[in-house]
């Protein structure tokens, strides 16, 4: 789950808000890429074969920060705006992809970086063994479960949970121009920056 505001329209299947490092690769099961493009929202495979995927037709604002969740519960996974469901499928499949690491602000198509967001991103959370559905109303916490916390509150990108290294990659930096919480969000410039993690804290 993440806070999202985009400064530039979305498009089909673009931009990403994360994906496995191997996503769409021969061999790599359990690898994902959660979306909020204007029509599909989030696809999973074991290597190429046995898809989950939620597809729509989906709209956007500009400049407006909105509360994305993406929540598995007894084999469904849902994305939730706001608090109000966008659409389920079932999904049972392995989410670990665990040596291949995560990808945030774009995806990482069979060794390719794409998709990238162009906007920012506040509270970053991975909560593993809990369904968490309701918008938060203050800065996220690392509650039990919790894998990866990316708050920004104080201007610095670091996982509040203490559990993965984080590495900037290309112009992806905390920024005080837009924020939800505290004094700064993490900033993507749609083009060459991400952030990436050595190891999946999905692993679910």
């Amino acid at each position: 789950s993440c806070w999202v505001y985009l400064t530039s329209a979305p498009g089909s299947e673009t931009p990403a808000v994360c994906s496995s490092y191997n996503y769409y690769t021969v061999g790599s099961n359990g690898n994902f890429v959660a979306r909020i493009s204007t029509d599909n929202l989030w696809r999973s495979f074991d290597g190429q074969g046995n898809q989950a995927s939620i597809t729509g037709t989906y709209s956007w604002s500009l400049n407006t920060w909105y509360y994305m969740a993406w929540v598995r519960s007894g084999g469904t996974l849902t994305v939730y705006r706001n608090g109000v469901s966008m659409g389920s499928v079932a999904d049972s499949k392995t989410l670990s992809d665990t040596a291949n690491g995560l990808v945030i602000g774009s995806s990482r198509i069979t060794g390719t970086i794409s998709n990238n967001l162009n906007g920012y991103m506040s509270d970053f959370r991975v909560v593993v063994g809990s369904a968490i559905t309701s918008v938060p109303t203050a800065p996220q916490t690392s509650v039990s479960g919790t894998s990866l916390l990316l708050s920004c509150q104080n201007a610095n990108i670091v996982d509040s949970a203490a559990s993965v290294n984080l590495e900037t990659v290309g112009n992806a930096q905390a920024s005080t121009t837009q924020y939800k919480y505290g004094t700064a969000s993490m900033y993507f410039n749609g083009s060459t920056s991400y952030a990436s993690f050595p190891n999946n804290p999905v692993g679910t």
